[in-house]
C-alpha cells in the first residue's frame, strides 16, 4: 500500500505542478499582451507629442511674425497721428 500512496502523492504533485505551470503560462501571456498594449500606446503618444511640438513651434513662429507686424503697425500709427496733429496745427494757423 505504501507504493500506491507514493504513486498517488506523486500524481497529486504532478497535477499541482501542471496547474501551476498553466497558471504561469497564462500569466506570462497576459503580461506580454499588456506589454504590447503599453508599447503601442507609447508609440501613439510619442507620435502625438511630436505633432504637438511641431504645432507649438509653428504657432510660436506665427506669434513672433504677428508681434513684428504689430510693432510696425504701431509705429506707423504713431507717425500717422503725429502727421495728423501737425496738419491740424498747419490748418489752424492758416
Amino acid at each position: 500500500m505504501s507504493v500506491e500512496k507514493a504513486k498517488q502523492a506523486l500524481e497529486q504533485a504532478n497535477n499541482d505542478l501542471t496547474a501551476e505551470l498553466k497558471a504561469t503560462v497564462t500569466s506570462k501571456q497576459e503580461a506580454e499582451r499588456r506589454r504590447k498594449a503599453a508599447d503601442t500606446q507609447l508609440q501613439e503618444t510619442s507620435v502625438r507629442l511630436a505633432e504637438t511640438e511641431a504645432k507649438s513651434t509653428e504657432l510660436t513662429e506665427k506669434v513672433n511674425k504677428l508681434q513684428v507686424c504689430l510693432w510696425f503697425l504701431s509705429s506707423y500709427c504713431t507717425q500717422l497721428i503725429s502727421y495728423i496733429v501737425k496738419y491740424n496745427f498747419y490748418l489752424l494757423s492758416c
